[in-house]
């Protein structure tokens, strides 16, 4: 079926069956890394909350079961949950949202329509944006800190900054070993002679902010007696690897760089660097790889 086609005629099966007190329609929204996604929104009249599903994971499953029924129920069970988010955060007080506050890290390079209505703070080379957690146990659900909100509040950018670190050090990151990953068999076939480990939170979400956890780094750097490099896998965790003579700084980066550049691998808005990080066990410090010292 048509893109358009299908876009018409899955707004239209929605709408009918809401009925007149939801507005369904079509919206463009600028993700991270600019890139651009169209969504379908679900407006009730009276509410603050409006579920937007993005229209190219629904397209995919379609193209798969050519069910457009199957379409319009997926959308319809979102809608469905919208209760059970945190529905009417921005009306809520500063008090009452500061315990959802949570970072986010995104590159600065190439996103700058994305940041400019969003507060933030620069870390390396990297953007940490702010986000109110709307419901975490469907998959960290949450939705970002705009100047706008923050001004209704009566904040300014270092209270949220303080509050979102406290929140930040209260919550569990986890270092696991790559090769754990896969059934003994499979890691014996994939062993390479590096010792490489996943540093994310359990969930594996957004959980490339586990690089500001300093002290897991010196931590696991301490026991494994070396320094350290990090390889931004995604925006979802970063990869810990112990330095070893042999290793090229420019060797790493551009593994980094040939994984973000392929789509098969790394979904554009998912990309969160093409620098390779560097934890220096004596200065106990994260730098940019390479960086003159």
């Amino acid at each position: 079926m048509d893109y358009k086609i299908y876009k018409e005629s899955l707004r239209d099966k929605v709408q009918e069956q809401l009925g007149e007190d939801v507005s369904v329609y079509y919206t463009e929204m600028v993700k991270n890394n600019n890139v651009k996604k169209e969504a379908l929104a679900l407006q009730t009249k009276g509410e603050n909350t409006t579920p937007m599903i993005y229209v190219d994971s629904l397209l995919e499953a379609y193209a798969c079961t050519g069910n457009m029924e199957e379409s319009k129920n997926t959308v319809l069970e979102i809608y469905k949950g919208r209760n059970h988010v945190l529905a009417d955060w921005n009306s809520f007080s500063w008090e009452q949202v500061k315990p959802y506050i949570r970072i986010r890290l995104v590159r600065m390079e190439g996103n700058e329509e994305y940041l400019k209505d969003r507060p933030y703070k620069k870390v390396l080379d990297l953007a940490m944006i702010f986000v109110v957690l709307l419901n975490e146990k469907e998959g960290e659900m949450a939705a970002q800190v705009s100047w706008t909100q923050m001004e209704a509040w009566g904040i300014d950018i270092e209270e949220l900054y303080l509050t979102a670190i406290e929140n930040f050090r209260k919550e569990e990151f986890i270092i696991t070993n790559m090769t754990s990953l896969f059934p003994a068999e499979l890691a014996e076939e994939l062993e390479m002679g590096i010792d490489m480990y996943i540093f994310s939170t359990k969930k594996r979400i957004q959980g490339a902010r586990a690089i500001l956890r300093v002290d897991m780094l010196k931590t696991f750097a301490d026991k494994k007696g070396c320094n350290l490099f990090i390889l931004p896998s995604s925006v979802h965790e970063v990869l810990l690897i112990c330095e070893e003579k042999y290793m090229c700084v420019a060797g790493l980066k551009a593994i980094v760089s040939s994984v973000n550049g392929d789509s098969d691998v790394i979904a554009a808005e998912e990309v969160l660097s093409d620098s390779v990080y560097y934890y220096d066990r004596e200065k106990e410090e994260i730098r940019i790889a390479g960086e003159n010292v």
